[in-house]
């Protein structure tokens, strides 16, 4: 069943409908492209799949292992029956068995924050100086008003003085 276009990939509906084996079967061009370009793959995969790649991804580190897969016991574990060079082609082209060791455990997190708003920051210094200085914020906008009012009295004063003589 091809997916349908309208179905929401990413929103609440979960759009992948497969179950035990039909995701791997979905998943098979991901897992076997030299197959897909060769095609040896068998039509089913193609048929059945419902299922969009993921919207999220998780990459972890990983140490691959892989040999070759015996066709006389893979083909009793699944039941396959014909003749060994089929049973080998068959399984060599359509399965795969994956191991993953991961080798590192740690989990990496990354969360965004805003470090300092404007206010915060004011906040922040006024903290700071009160702690140390013993000063408060008003203290400090009284001191800058104070030297404000000395400025301006001290221009008054030499205008004065100026037109004296």
């Amino acid at each position: 069943m091809p997916m349908n276009p309208n179905m929401s990939i990413c929103g609440k509906v979960r759009p992948c409908i497969c179950v035990n084996l039909k995701c791997f079967n979905c998943l098979s061009d991901s897992l076997f492209p030299d197959n897909l370009n060769n095609g040896i793959l068998h039509p089913e995969f193609k048929d059945k799949c419902s299922c969009p790649p993921p919207c999220e991804s998780y990459t972890y580190k990983t140490n691959p292992n892989y040999s070759k897969l015996h066709a006389k016991n893979m083909a009793a574990m699944l039941g396959l029956t014909g003749s060994e060079e089929d049973l080998e082609d068959d399984i060599s082209a359509n399965y795969v068995i994956l191991n993953f060791f991961i080798k590192e455990h740690a989990v990496l997190t990354k969360k965004e924050e805003i470090v300092y708003r404007s206010a915060n920051l004011f906040a922040d210094i006024g903290n700071s100086l009160s702690l140390l200085l013993g000063l408060g914020m008003i203290n400090i906008i009284e001191i800058f008003f104070c030297l404000f009012l000395i400025i301006i009295d001290r221009i008054r004063y030499f205008i004065k003085f100026r037109r004296l003589y």
